[in-house]
């Protein structure tokens, strides 16, 4: 498994203090092959078992050049649960999309991919998403470009600074830099 590179906290905004109270998370994985993982948090549930409870997790293997929007789509389908995209979706999908795991490449014809973004940038759901993007992630400030489509709230966080041992030079590699001083 490839890491993971960005996450997106999906859920509501606060009324009054900001933040995000999540309900699912979607993660990018990358190394030879993209793929985004989609699960649910069940953090606020009320059963006893709720720690315990696996929920199915949904993959999908997404396009190179519109990354974040098959999140999105991802998100109109099994988050947002919009009827009409589902619809759209299981029709023009060549698999079941309730399936553990789509190829966009292989399962839908680019043109009805196209249609199926098209139909979720006009989701009217309020709700939030918080996307953080770490270092050498494919979704970079071109590919973030897509969120102005779209009326969800939205909070993006980017990586400011990154200290990481490299076994390769036996060194710590530094990018950035965090102002103040050490105590």
């Amino acid at each position: 498994m490839g890491s993971f590179t960005c996450e997106i906290l999906v859920g509501h905004s606060h009324s009054n203090h900001g933040g995000i109270i999540p309900t699912h998370v979607l993660f990018l994985s990358e190394n030879d092959r993209p793929a985004w993982i989609l699960n649910s948090l069940n953090l606020f549930s009320k059963s006893n078992n709720a720690s315990n409870v696996k929920t199915k997790e949904i993959v999908w293997i997404p396009t190179i050049e519109n990354m974040l929007e098959d999140a999105l789509l991802m998100l109109g389908i099994y988050v947002l649960k919009d009827s009409s995209l589902i619809d759209a979706a299981k029709k023009f999908f060549k698999k079941d999309i309730f399936g553990d795991r789509l190829e966009l490449y292989e399962d839908i014809e680019k043109e009805n991919l196209l249609k199926l973004y098209k139909m979720c940038r006009n989701i009217d759901i309020r709700y939030k998403i918080v996307i953080t993007t770490l270092d050498g992630s494919s979704i970079n400030e071109k590919a973030l470009k897509c969120l102005l489509n779209y009326s969800m709230d939205v909070e993006v966080c980017k990586s400011i600074y990154r200290r990481e041992y490299s076994e390769w030079t036996g060194d710590y590699i530094v990018k950035g830099e965090l102002v103040g001083e050490k105590k």
